[in-house]
């Protein structure tokens, strides 16, 4: 019963509520979108987060007490024995933020002052989790630490008065114990949407990886490229710009939209304005190469969007190894076609 109070308190407080436990991987769902994802890409204004915050130190102080309730003879701790149980922590100032109880991290993004202190507390929830996934801890434990951190990681992420605590919440929900579809959801919000442009960056990175996986479901998909897409063109941050334009690539290079022509021109054409207009060299480069390889592979002629931006970039671009990039794979397409 303990169990389930707490999960159903979880889904109340949880901005995704129901949507799921992360350790049950599954394919990602439009209902999923509608519930999560807004589809207007806006960057909150700053009168926005103080509300915010307010409202995600409540979510963290319930999710806290709820896990206090869920084991009340004691705190887990973060240490793991070689048999994977968990030992209660021993208070105490000495002890290392690593090894403090998992209740106490989570009261230390509500109660410390310390950005310092915010920011370490959500590296050793990151880390410790990834170890009680794989320990011996019976599964409904692992449940319940994976729902209770994974709410509180994305309220810090949100919200968190400092710009590191937000980066270190976005790495964390990159990690293998959260790549359920609702963390997807989660952080494509956060790619297009955070206010720190570091929590952006690593939203942006892990959802560069995580979509990679064959299990996720082409709506969903569509509705994250175009995320990408819009980040490509739009975020002032080339930390962010890059992942999008390798998950596009990426995507393209593997054949993906070939059923949607409007949709493959869309990406075609997100990739061709990163190459003619973005002012970072490494986001460029990597525009380059991908357009090379999907015009090989599809065998652009030469009034293709993009051939025509491959050869103007051969011409013009401002390095002088993206140019050498450019007019090789013009002349590979080229000569394809020619043979």
């Amino acid at each position: 019963m303990m169990r389930l109070a707490l999960l159903l308190a979880l889904a109340c407080v949880s901005p995704l509520g129901a949507l799921g436990a992360e350790n049950q991987k599954g394919s990602c769902t439009s209902k999923q979108i509608e519930q999560g994802l807004t589809q207007e890409v806006e960057v909150k204004n700053s009168n926005e987060i103080s509300d915010d915050r307010d409202k995600a130190v409540e979510v963290i102080k319930q999710a806290t007490a709820s896990l206090k309730t869920f084991y009340p003879k004691g705190n887990f701790g973060a240490s793991n024995e070689p048999s994977g149980e968990v030992r209660p922590n021993r208070s105490g100032s000495t002890v290392p933020m690593e090894n403090k109880a998992v209740t106490t991290l989570l009261s230390t993004l509500t109660d410390s002052p310390s950005m310092y202190e915010h920011t370490q507390a959500v590296k050793a929830l990151g880390s410790n989790i990834q170890r009680w996934t794989v320990s011996s801890l019976n599964d409904n434990v692992k449940t319940v630490l994976i729902e209770t951190v994974k709410t509180v990681l994305i309220e810090t992420m949100k919200s968190d008065p400092d710009g590191e605590p937000r980066v270190e919440s976005a790495i964390a929900l990159g990690g293998e114990a959260f790549s359920g579809a609702s963390t997807l959801v989660v952080l494509t919000e956060a790619m297009t949407r955070n206010t720190h442009q570091g929590a952006r960056a690593a939203a942006a990175k892990a959802l560069c990886k995580a979509t990679t996986r064959d299990d996720i479901e082409e709506e969903f998909r569509a509705t994250v490229n175009r995320a990408f897409a819009d980040r490509l063109a739009n975020d002032p941050d080339e930390k962010v710009r890059l992942p999008a334009v390798q998950a596009l690539g990426r995507y393209l290079c593997k054949g993906g939209a070939q059923g949607d022509r409007d949709r493959l021109d869309a990406l075609i054409g997100a990739l061709i304005g990163a190459l003619q207009g973005d002012r970072d060299t490494s986001v460029r480069d990597e525009a380059v190469r991908f357009l090379g390889r999907i015009g090989k592979k599809a065998d652009w002629v030469d009034e293709a969007p993009g051939m025509v931006a491959l050869k103007n970039a051969a011409e013009a671009d401002d390095d002088e190894d993206i140019r050498e990039d450019a007019a090789r794979f013009v002349g590979t397409i080229q000569s394809g076609k020619q043979a």
